[in-house]
């Protein structure tokens, strides 16, 4: 019985840190992928030719406009993500780019991991890092220090 209580007490206190450090782990997470993201669509839009010469090789369908899109989305959506401004909208058109991405180009490295390869685990397929990423701020928003959040106390407090 003392082995529950000293767990239970171990959970109590571990969950009112890890609710004290939510803003700056949202808030982490939120500056290096969309940072990531950001420079990913810089990239891209840099070298387009050689983004739309990929896209079409992966088999996409109208690759140039997909590029254009990805590219777009990656630069501003990762600057509205690092600002945690509309951040559940763009993490889902985020998250959404990242899931084809695992279906084309990184579809074998990704099997390869679902195998079981000691050579490739599912960490060392660079979407399903970012895919989870972006769930993470689907599920619990930008956090409290986001512009999102901001506007949200604005919005929400009465005026004089």
């Amino acid at each position: 019985m003392q082995l529950v209580a000293t767990l239970q007490t171990f959970d109590t206190k571990a969950r009112m840190i890890g609710l004290r450090l939510a803003p700056l782990a949202l808030f982490a997470l939120r500056i290096v992928f969309g940072w990531a993201f950001l420079r990913a669509g810089l990239g891209k839009i840099m070298n387009f030719g050689s983004t739309v010469q990929f896209f079409d090789s992966l088999g996409l369908p109208i690759p140039t406009a997909q590029a254009a899109l990805v590219s777009v989305l990656e630069l501003v959506g990762g600057g509205l993500l690092m600002l945690g401004f509309v951040a559940r909208p763009i993490a889902a058109a985020l998250a959404s780019t990242m899931v084809v991405a695992i279906l084309t180009a990184d579809l074998s490295r990704f099997l390869e991991a679902l195998r079981g390869s000691a050579a490739v685990g599912l960490t060392d397929v660079t979407p399903v890092v970012f895919l989870l990423a972006m769930l993470v701020v689907m599920a619990f928003g930008a956090g409290s220090w986001s512009l999102d959040n901001v506007l949200q106390r604005r919005i929400h407090s009465p005026t004089i």
